[in-house]
């Protein structure tokens, strides 16, 4: 009886030090992380597997990021690109970023689960793509409707700001399309 508790005992231990190892290597750090972990894991997807590999890492130029996994498509805004692993619309993503030509950030997902495998762009950058993209926005829906009071003056002026955040990204001025596109 008393070697069977020692066995159990064991198994115990040797499960917790399992745990532990995954845990430390993959960042999880709590339940809801093991089972996002785990969807993760079953997700098949060629970049995915890269990244949980470690192929694809923080610092990788993204010429290589090409080569290893080649994206169904791609968003570029100056200094910032965006390459997507999975059809546009789809419920599930994966997307690897890159400021200046290196891999900055990497995540994957669904509706249900989200896992980031790093995350290493930079806030400036990131804030002013999220700015050009909602001008951007604006402006569309400004230019549809052309009867609102006031309309030719906001879209001065979002223009205005728009062409500044172009400017630190480092994307020209006559350069004023930006958008996905898919890569051969």
């Amino acid at each position: 009886m008393r070697r069977a508790w020692k066995i159990s005992v064991m198994g115990v231990i040797a499960a917790g030090a399992v745990f532990s190892a995954i845990s430390v290597t993959d960042d999880i750090d709590a339940r809801k992380n093991l089972e996002f972990f785990w969807e993760m894991r079953h997700f098949d997807n060629l970049a995915v597997v890269a990244l949980a590999r470690g192929s694809i890492y923080p610092g990788m130029p993204s010429h290589e990021l090409v080569r290893l996994a080649p994206p169904v498509w791609s968003d570029t805004i100056g200094r910032y690109a965006v390459y997507g692993f999975t059809p546009s619309g789809s419920y599930d993503y994966v997307a690897v970023i890159a400021v200046d030509e290196k891999v900055t950030e990497a995540y994957a997902g669904s509706c249900t689960w989200h896992w980031t495998f790093f995350d290493g762009t930079p806030r400036e950058i990131r804030k002013s793509v999220s700015t050009i993209r909602h001008l951007k926005r604006s402006l569309r829906w400004l230019e549809e409707r052309p009867a609102l009071e006031q309309s030719e003056r906001y879209k001065s002026v979002m223009k205005t700001v728009l062409q500044q955040e172009r400017a630190k990204l480092g994307v020209p001025l006559e350069s004023a399309q930006t958008g996905q596109s898919p890569v051969p």
